[in-house]
């Protein structure tokens, strides 16, 4: 099996996966009127990080349709520079989200994580040939939200993604399939 063919293999999984939990939601208990995660209520995330040449920010908004299942919208910008070869790398990406929250264990709520994803990329500099371009992607993953305050939580979600028809002369050997994660902080309404 290729190493293409094992990814996609890997995605095809974890979009199944995702959609079978999603399903199920229309059979899962009702959560509590108070939950954070109760039909009626709505989150607002902000992350961010910072490395020795990286930058990112990202925010995101969703609300939840029935109790525990929450279509949203995120966007995320990234910065990435390259010293050695002279360029940097710019990304913007907006994601459409579906997150289902299985069970509610008060302070501690896990989900699945479905996402699709546009993503513009540029890169510019002295060592590349100036480059910008538009990829989609899709995401397959789960997380954890752990409640540090009755409406204020941690997030912490991994997943594989997969970019479609990435072109193969980008400079920096961009990766079709990758494990992410993300951390982040929520405030929930």
């Amino acid at each position: 099996m290729s190493v293409r063919t094992g990814a996609m293999a890997r995605l095809a999984f974890m979009s199944l996966l995702s959609a079978a939990v999603l399903l199920a939601a229309s059979t899962a208990t009702a959560h509590s009127p108070d939950s954070p995660v109760a039909q009626g209520h709505f989150s607002v995330s902000l992350g961010g990080g910072l490395g020795s040449s990286s930058a990112a920010v990202g925010t995101g908004f969703g609300y939840f349709v029935i109790d525990g299942l929450m279509p949203g919208v995120r966007y995320q910008f990234q910065w990435q520079g390259y010293d050695h070869y002279q360029y940097d790398v710019y990304q913007h990406d907006v994601s459409l989200y579906l997150r289902y929250f299985p069970f509610d264990l008060e302070a501690v709520l896990p989900f699945l994580v479905g996402e699709g994803s546009w993503l513009h990329y540029t890169q510019e500099g002295k060592g590349v040939v100036d480059r910008s371009l538009s990829l989609w992607s899709a995401l397959g993953g789960a997380g954890v939200l752990v409640f540090i305050a009755h409406r204020f939580s941690i997030e912490l979600m991994a997943g594989m993604r997969h970019y479609f028809d990435v072109p193969s002369d980008i400079a920096d050997g961009f990766d079709n399939d990758r494990l992410e994660w993300n951390l982040g902080f929520g405030l929930y309404f």
